[in-house]
């Protein structure tokens, strides 16, 4: 049986009777909440519009184009050193990868003529090799281009002016129902996924000398 016979390994088993009752919960305890508050409603409302303006902006596509920056860097330092072209190693733009895309390169030397054929062969190596950091970088990338927008003391504010009505015991619940109904699902393991396929996309490069492609280069040196 190949890989793709097993359609859950892809698409998953969100268990979605919990994510639904969680979702109801949410609106059960939201609706008691402002129930409480009285004619301070309008304080969830504040504390509400911060968190789902935030959270429309965590979608896939921001998160890919910003994993893409990363991996198309790392293809670009690739190139840089590659090139073997001192000036050009001065003067061309780097990704926060180059030294190590520097580094590996220098203690991994292969005997590939074809440039491009290196560059794909090393950018993918570096990519997996190197997820760890990469997600790290894309967390950092990623919290200046949305997380910065949340307006914290806003959200705080009205936390703790809700909590001194309904209780702050009964604002974690909430919080916590609220996350388990609309974040169910790590964007960062998403992101290790992209980068990851970015990989594989470069392993498939066929090296017009041996006509292999690079997975192949890449188990034939071991």
């Amino acid at each position: 049986m190949n890989i793709f016979q097993n359609r859950d390994r892809f698409f998953g088993k969100p268990n979605f009777i919990s994510i639904r009752g969680n979702m109801d919960e949410f609106w059960r305890l939201g609706g008691e909440i402002k129930s409480e508050l009285g004619d301070k409603g309008y304080y969830l409302d504040k504390y509400l519009n911060v968190i789902f303006e935030t959270l429309a902006d965590l979608d896939l596509a921001t998160a890919s184009s910003v994993s893409d920056d990363i991996c198309w860097g790392i293809l670009a330092d690739c190139y840089i050193v590659c090139g073997d072209d001192e000036d050009l190693i001065k003067k061309k733009e780097k990704s926060i990868f180059f030294e190590i895309v520097k580094n590996y390169i220098d203690s991994h030397p292969v005997d590939f003529k074809e440039e491009h054929t290196k560059v794909e062969f090393y950018a993918g190596k570096i990519i997996l090799e190197n997820l760890q950091m990469i997600h790290k970088e894309f967390k950092k990338q990623y919290k200046n281009k949305v997380l910065m927008k949340i307006d914290y003391p806003v959200a705080n504010s009205y936390f703790q002016k809700i909590s001194s009505i309904s209780g702050e015991e009964k604002m974690e619940d909430f919080n916590n129902v609220m996350a388990e109904a609309f974040v169910f699902g790590p964007i960062g393991l998403s992101i290790a996924q992209h980068s990851v396929v970015r990989a594989v996309g470069m392993l498939l490069y066929r090296d017009p000398e041996s006509s292999k492609q690079i997975y192949q280069l890449m188990m034939g040196e071991k």
